[in-house]
């Protein structure tokens, strides 16, 4: 009983400790700051020194180059650059066709011709080793 205490209490920490490590901070166009869970992010585009971030319900604006807001999100596996004007989340990629990305909010990003090949590459990468993750925790066991 106590043992089964404890595991519970580690899943909660491991999950709490997550879901910390998936907030991002951005300074907003306009002023102001604005704390971000990644997971809402769908994709970003650079429009010069801003940063549009596609959320699901909205559109977040940021003052900040294209690498400054790369480097926040790099850390996160989930996050792709795509070409120099796009970072885009892996979970919210439903399709993958020759030099075309449909995203969860039916918007097509087009992969340029050049990096086509190692996307996709990456993407079933990324895809395959998070479902074997969550597999392998589903059952008690770890992935390497």
């Amino acid at each position: 009983e106590r043992e089964k205490f404890f595991h519970a209490l580690d899943m909660v920490l491991c999950q709490i400790q997550k879901r910390k490590e998936n907030q991002i901070v951005v300074k907003v166009a306009g002023g102001g700051i604005r704390q971000l869970d990644a997971d809402e992010i769908f994709y970003c585009e650079s429009q010069k020194n801003y940063q549009v971030l596609y959320l699901a319900a909205e559109e977040c604006k940021v003052r900040m180059t294209v690498r400054e807001l790369w480097d926040i999100l790099e850390h996160l596996p989930q996050f792709i650059r795509c070409g120099r004007s796009f970072i885009l989340n892996l979970n919210n990629v439903v399709s993958v066709e020759k030099e075309e990305i449909l995203m969860k909010n039916e918007r097509i990003i087009y992969i340029p011709r050049n990096m086509a090949v190692k996307f996709k590459k990456e993407y079933f990468s990324y895809y395959f080793n998070e479902k074997t993750a969550a597999c392998a925790a589903r059952f008690g066991a770890s992935v390497r």
